[in-house]
């Protein structure tokens, strides 16, 4: 009966991410987005949404919407230290965007990085100018590494 619930004690605690088991090295802090989906109705972005995952981070969500002009406000993820912005990617497909992710550390002080979370877009159902984006999950997270 011990040895069953150690082995299932120690199967448990090696199913949980590595992200989450080491704490950010110096000026460095990995994350995971998660379930990234961004609706856009006639050029307009209306809605986006997505969830962080760090060390400081366990599953925060992000939203925000209608998105008017990019680049976006800054927008704060829950009631988290984590905020993002979102830009308008140079590039031929207008349907992808930067997402800048910053994590507030202290006062006036934090660490960010930018990144294109891969997606794929279908046709909403609105017609041709709803389009409904969402994070190819086949690819597993998107990794951001955060630095100050």
């Amino acid at each position: 009966m011990r040895f069953l619930t150690l082995t299932t004690l120690l199967a448990t605690a090696s199913a949980v991410p590595t992200l989450y088991q080491r704490s950010p090295v110096g000026n460095v802090e990995p994350v995971l987005i998660t379930d990234y989906s961004l609706r856009k109705t006639n050029g307009t972005i209306q809605n986006v949404n997505f969830h962080i995952h760090g060390f400081q981070a366990r599953n925060v969500s992000c939203a925000a919407g209608p998105i008017l002009s990019l680049p976006s406000e800054t927008v704060t993820c829950g009631a988290s230290n984590y905020r993002f912005v979102l830009s308008p990617l140079n590039g031929t497909d207008p349907n992808q965007y930067a997402l800048s992710v910053y994590h507030q550390t202290g006062i006036a002080s934090g660490k960010y990085a930018t990144g294109t979370v891969p997606t794929y877009c279908v046709a909403g159902g609105l017609g041709s100018q709803d389009l409904q984006c969402n994070q190819i999950r086949q690819l597993g997270p998107y990794k951001l590494v955060l630095r100050s």
